[in-house]
């Protein structure tokens, strides 16, 4: 049969109501190539093979999807009673969940049973994988998960999700972007055709225009589109689909309205996958008003934010209601915000993806607290400028209008030449050898 996501299918073996256990494997088979992640595959199937609930996390469009039904794919053998892939993505009310999972894997009559006792008496003590997709609007459900998995023997459960379930035994895998490419001036065909996000834009773009290759010629501005996009699959995917239109040349120059460009005309995808914006926004609609708040004062910060600006600067102009680390941490959860690479001797810091930032940043227009945040950023930044203004020098010696200049990307203004530099989101594919490994799993036990 086919999926309203536009991928066929493959299902085999039978599942009754008297509690036969599932025999064979139901899961998608997506239509389109999977590109990479043979590292994320790697390390997950480690963490699979030592956990019973294993979570991919990750912000919308980072591929969690696809890695799961690969993953799930590759394990199949391991799991005799066989692999059933629900998808959760149709409902909203937690309590749904039961029954989407009991009509998913092909169970009807509970005969007066719970729903529990149900599912449970049907898995047993099968060797059997259970692939929940889409859970972030159903969080609430994460009980009834952690239930299942006490009241049966050996069922494992891979879930997919932009948060955690926040249950014990709870292994969580934040899914990286795709690597990323080392562009620049002069960039060949040769020394990016390895790299994992530039073979998808060339796969996805030959989709749209047949005998489309990155070559000597358009290889430094595809480079730079999946730098820009910061290496975020459905980013890419959607920007390789405007080939038929724009050159690469042409897409890149106009990614710095990457939420108006990137839009897709397949009619089969769901809504919210149709566009990077429409993909954000059902992000951005899971947050609590605070973290919401929170989200867009810090969108104001370009190339990443420290905790301590978090907990002072962002917090007060947000006007948060809870705990700023509370707020913080729900958007760490959601993939909104990420951990970034601290400076030498310095605290935690953050950063979002840039197209999470331009969303956000659209979100906050209007809004009087970030205003307030750009009005505050540069005094209380560890000594940008003293209390007494840009005519004066700080303790470097240097002239604090030196110092305003270099510190304009944090207020959202332009830096000269070019675009402010980003932390890098992903690793680096270097040509001829393998791209950088990271390791980003984090565990969670009770």
């Amino acid at each position: 049969m086919t999926a309203a996501s536009g991928e066929e299918f493959a299902a085999s073996g039978t599942a009754t109501g008297g509690g036969t256990r599932p025999v064979g494997r139901r899961l998608p088979r997506p239509r389109t190539s999977f590109v990479g992640r043979e590292y994320e595959i790697a390390e997950a199937r480690d963490l699979l093979e030592c956990n019973r609930l294993l979570t991919l996390t990750g912000p919308g469009g980072c591929g969690k999807t696809r890695l799961a039904i690969a993953l799930a794919a590759g394990a199949a053998d391991h799991f005799a009673q066989g692999v059933q892939f629900v998808s959760l993505a149709a409902i909203r009310d937690p309590s749904l969940v039961p029954v989407s999972i009991a009509q998913g894997i092909g169970l009807q009559d509970a005969r007066g049973r719970s729903l529990l006792e149900h599912l449970s008496g049907y898995v047993g003590d099968g060797d059997v994988l259970l692939v929940l997709d889409n859970f972030e609007q159903v969080l609430a459900a994460g009980e009834f998960v952690s239930e299942l998995l006490d009241a049966t023997g050996r069922l494992r459960v891979l879930v997919t999700s932009r948060s955690p379930l926040h249950v014990s035994g709870e292994q969580e895998f934040p899914v990286p972007p795709l690597a990323l490419p080392e562009g620049g001036p002069g960039t060949t065909a040769a020394a990016v055709a390895g790299c994992e996000s530039v073979r998808l834009f060339a796969e996805r773009a030959a989709a749209s225009v047949p005998g489309f290759t990155v070559n000597d010629q358009n290889a430094e501005a595809v480079a730079g589109i999946v730098d820009r996009l910061d290496g975020l699959p459905l980013a890419i995917e959607l920007a390789a689909a405007r080939v038929k239109l724009l050159p690469p040349a042409e897409i890149l120059a106009r990614l710095d309205n990457s939420l108006g460009l990137l839009v897709s005309g397949s009619r089969d995808l769901p809504a919210r996958q149709r566009t990077l914006r429409a993909t954000i926004a059902w992000s951005h609609e899971l947050l609590s008003d605070s973290a919401r708040r929170l989200l867009a004062v810090c969108s104001v910060f370009r190339g990443g934010i420290a905790l301590d600006v978090i907990e002072s600067v962002c917090a007060e102009a947000a006007g948060l209601r809870i705990p700023v680390l509370d707020a913080a941490g729900e958007l760490v959860d959601h993939s909104l915000l990420r951990q970034a690479a601290a400076a030498p001797g310095g605290g935690p810091r953050f950063a979002m993806l840039e197209s999470v930032r331009e969303s956000a940043a659209l979100a906050r227009q209007g809004r009087p607290g970030p205003a307030r945040a750009r009005a505050r950023q540069l005094p209380g930044r560890a000594g940008l400028l003293p209390e007494g203004g840009p005519g004066r020098r700080v303790a470097t010696g240097q002239p604090a209008h030196g110092l305003l200049v270099r510190a304009r990307p944090l207020l959202g203004g332009t830096a000269a030449p070019g675009r402010p530099a980003r932390p890098g989101p992903g690793r680096r594919h270097r040509a001829g050898g393998r791209p950088q490994r990271r390791r980003v799993a984090r565990g969670r036990s009770g």
